[in-house]
């Protein structure tokens, strides 16, 4: 990754992510939480979630690539929490597409040809989230971790129930250059949200930097974290302002 396309790091241990999921499984209470890792890769993120869950809880991550979905399977084996693992893809319609496969474990697999530089190619199958939660029969899920290289949006919007109704409590999305392949911007993100109880906010080590508004100065294209949340969970997240806010 060019030094000047990522602000801050792609550690979730110290860019925020981690913390970001942490106080949205101890804010389900007596619940037992739920996480949905779309874009899981080799497990790294759903892993992290599994130990902080300590073997109370459901998670399920979606891997679409064939040979990164069985490292997937072996490296969440034996976990604390037991990882549903699912060969698919998220997006915003059921059935099938192209997956553009630079490799194995390769963090830049993904449903949009112009960012993968790659001939070679994987028929898989697609699905709703909104799909999904109702077929899996989920109440409520309280953080939908999204990493699909370019695809992000088109993954919320096919959550637009789950969100409408509040079933999904939060959600964290990767925003970059790759979203020219789609041409979505943040603003289509505040849009989806626009008559819903949710909050906006970019994931950061300080906390979530919370923004009332779009502006147009945000359409940087470097890669960042961004986190839309239902409002009630403000009180269990470290909210902070935009500089110069």
């Amino acid at each position: 990754m060019n030094a000047g396309m990522l602000r801050g790091s792609n550690d979730p241990r110290t860019n925020g992510e981690l913390d970001y999921l942490e106080r949205m499984i101890r804010a389900s209470g007596d619940r037992s939480p739920v996480v949905i890792d779309v874009g899981a890769n080799y497990g790294i993120y759903c892993s992290h979630a599994s130990k902080l869950m300590e073997g109370n809880g459901r998670i399920f991550a979606a891997e679409p690539c064939r040979a990164t979905f069985v490292q997937l399977q072996q490296n969440t084996a034996g976990l604390p929490t037991d990882i549903d693992c699912m060969n698919v893809a998220f997006s915003d319609k059921q059935g099938e597409a192209q997956l553009y496969v630079v490799g194995a474990g390769a963090g830049t697999n993904s449903l949009e040809a112009e960012v993968t530089p790659t001939d070679a190619t994987e028929r898989v199958a697609l699905m709703t989230l909104d799909h999904f939660i109702t077929a899996a029969r989920l109440d409520q899920v309280d953080l939908v971790k999204i990493d699909t290289e370019g695809h992000d949006y088109a993954v919320l919007c096919g959550a637009r129930q789950g969100i409408g109704s509040g079933k999904i409590r939060a959600l964290q999305f990767e925003y970059n250059w790759r979203w020219i392949s789609q041409r979505s911007f943040l603003r289509d993100v505040f849009q989806l949200i626009a008559d819903v109880d949710y909050q906006f906010g970019r994931v950061t080590p300080d906390g979530i930097e919370v923004y009332d508004q779009w502006h147009q100065r945000m359409e940087t294209l470097v890669e960042d974290n961004y986190a839309i949340f239902h409002s009630d969970l403000g009180k269990h997240l470290k909210l902070i302002s935009p500089p110069g806010a």
